[in-house]
């Protein structure tokens, strides 16, 4: 039976340069509420037969610190029978070496390993996409508090971080802030701190506008295209497709007999459709001018069936098409280019046209056959 069963305040503070414990006064009236306390005695042994150490966060209350100390007295009383203490009871044993969360470093450090291990292969699971984005965002809150206690993030923390965020040197807009924040409300609400939710519901940002492109900016654009990236922004621009899904498509995709493209989950590449669940997870057809696809045929003449219609020198995944975008739109004397500008021109050509939604077979007829009043003619590009 352990001998050792005194009961002990500590506050964790910083001395030094480094967080430590402290021994808290033995007077607790001469406590102060803001500090973070932490309970420490001795229960049962370890594999040596050494007295093991305990330890229980009570918060920055002086209050709540006492009641904690009374309710574990009494229940290390409690526990002793006729002089003896009760056999602890089997604990699970996890493989490998467990680290305490102490800091907020040590949370962030837990938090992004647990999002990494739901990563599945196929690109289901966790996005790996999203991964990287909590890597980057945590990256500020590490540099902000990384040594600080993980009992002091209170709301006062999370006002003083946005302050900082908001001062920063590399100028970060107000929804980078917002989101910056909300990732680190995510790692803190996963160790049971949901003292960041009223902080971000104090915040806000004007909504990010996203503006088709006009008949004239699209001529200027591919004027000064060469063919192979006349032919790839076409694509953008016929298919509405995001960029992951235009980097992923396949040549097995494009059904050349029906001017039609599917869009399609690539699991064996680590690919899947942008928040699709259920059927629409399976994928979705878009039809291409007829033109167009006599086009792509050209270019896939000598390809796979699994090859990739836009792979980068390598074969692989292309990852430079934003780069090309604009380094073409800077050629042709225009700023503002986006992929997802061409996602949004053709959703709303296609909207004015009245083909989104409709199941006029005339409509989707002549589309297929190469009916594309709203796209290239405006512009002057042919089908």
């Amino acid at each position: 039976m352990t001998k050792n069963r005194r009961i002990s305040l500590y506050i964790y503070c910083k001395v030094g340069g480094s967080w430590k414990y402290r021994k808290a006064p033995e007077r607790l009236k001469d406590l102060t509420d803001g500090s973070s306390y932490v309970l420490m005695w001795y229960q049962g042994e370890d594999a040596n037969g050494k007295p093991r150490k305990r330890t229980l966060n009570v918060g920055k209350l002086v209050d709540l610190a006492k009641i904690e100390i009374a309710k574990k007295k009494a229940e290390l009383l409690n526990r002793i029978v006729d002089g003896k203490e009760p056999p602890e009871p089997e604990q699970l044993i996890v493989a490998g070496p467990q680290k305490v969360v102490h800091t907020v470093k040590d949370a962030i450090e837990k938090f992004l390993g647990e999002c990494q291990d739901r990563c599945g292969q196929d690109g289901y699971g966790f996005a790996k996409r999203s991964l990287i984005v909590y890597r980057r965002s945590l990256a500020y809150l590490r540099e902000f508090g990384g040594e600080t206690p993980l009992v002091s993030l209170d709301e006062q923390f999370f006002k003083t971080y946005r302050r900082w965020l908001r001062e920063h040197p590399k100028k970060i807009s107000d929804r980078s802030c917002h989101n910056i924040l909300l990732t680190a409300n995510t790692m803190a609400r996963t160790n049971g701190i949901t003292a960041g939710k009223k902080v971000l519901a104090e915040m806000s940002f004007p909504p990010k506008p996203c503006h088709p492109y006009s008949a004239e900016e699209l001529r200027m654009f591919f004027a000064v295209c060469s063919p192979h990236e006349a032919l790839v922004y076409k694509f953008f621009l016929l298919s509405g497709g995001r960029e992951q899904e235009v980097a992923n498509t396949e040549i097995r995709d494009l059904h050349f007999g029906k001017n039609v493209l599917h869009i399609s989950p690539k699991p064996e590449r680590g690919f899947r459709l942008k928040s699709k669940k259920g059927s629409a997870a399976l994928g979705r057809k878009v039809p291409l001018p007829s033109a167009f696809m006599l086009q792509l045929q050209e270019h896939c003449k000598g390809k796979k069936p699994h090859d990739l219609v836009f792979p980068n020198r390598q074969g692989g995944i292309e990852g430079h098409f934003l780069r090309e975008c604009q380094s073409v739109a800077k050629r042709a004397g225009l700023t503002g280019f986006e992929l997802h500008r061409f996602r949004k021109t053709f959703a709303t050509q296609m909207h004015e046209g009245g083909r989104v939604g409709s199941a006029d077979p005339k409509l989707v007829g002549a589309y297929r056959s190469g009916y594309h009043p709203y796209l290239l003619r405006r512009a002057g590009l042919g089908g």
